[in-house]
């Protein structure tokens, strides 16, 4: 693809133009990239450039998954109370024993950045100021199942039914509350009042 082409001349050559400009202007950069995708399978099917490839696999760090490191669940989990608690205004917002004990158990499919969601979620919706083993459960993703030990299901189906779950894991770790339970699910009051309706959830 173009970008690629664009990317490596600017990683090569060190030279770049500004989108609408016609000035060569010289680069003077360090690149960290990162990704989650297998780029040499991408290069074998030709949809990663190999020239690319190469050039910017020059100190490859394979990062663990969440999953393989559960001694830093709590200390990102610590982290990430204490910058949502900033953001949503909430300092008092504590994360009981068992609570840790539970984001620690879990397999984080998506890694970092679906820990870094529950823990929103949990700030957000807390009313009681210690967030308990109990708020945590409903928060979390449910394991998925092995594809090949389940029958053919509809994607439409499935995918409705995960957004069912979600809907009312929300409304049930809210205590209710729409406004919350929508703040948490990052969707406003009506989109939420439609999918209720849609799922028809009272």
């Amino acid at each position: 693809p173009a970008t690629q082409v664009k990317l490596l001349r600017v990683l090569q050559d060190r030279q770049f133009e500004r989108l609408g400009g016609t000035q060569t202007l010289r680069a003077d950069v360090r690149v960290v990239a990162a990704t989650h995708r297998d780029l040499e399978a991408l290069v074998r099917e030709g949809k990663f450039r190999e020239d690319l490839f190469y050039r910017i696999n020059v100190v490859p760090v394979r990062m663990p998954a969440l999953r393989e490191r559960p001694t830093d669940i709590p200390l990102l989990a610590d982290y990430f109370l204490k910058k949502f608690r900033q953001e949503h205004d909430k300092p008092s917002v504590k994360l009981d024993g068992k609570a840790i004990e539970a984001l620690a158990a879990h397999g984080w499919p998506g890694n970092v950045r679906e820990l870094q969601n529950v823990v929103e979620r949990l700030v957000v919706l807390n009313q009681a100021g210690l967030i308990l083993e109990q708020d945590v459960k409903p928060c979390l993703a449910p394991k998925l199942t092995d594809p090949r030990s389940a029958g053919p299901v509809a994607l439409g189906a499935s995918v409705a039914g995960a957004e069912k779950a979600a809907i009312e894991a929300a409304l049930k770790a809210a205590g209710g509350n729409r406004t919350h339970a929508a703040k948490a699910l990052g969707v406003s009051r009506r989109t939420l009042h439609n999918k209720l309706n849609e799922h028809g959830i009272a």
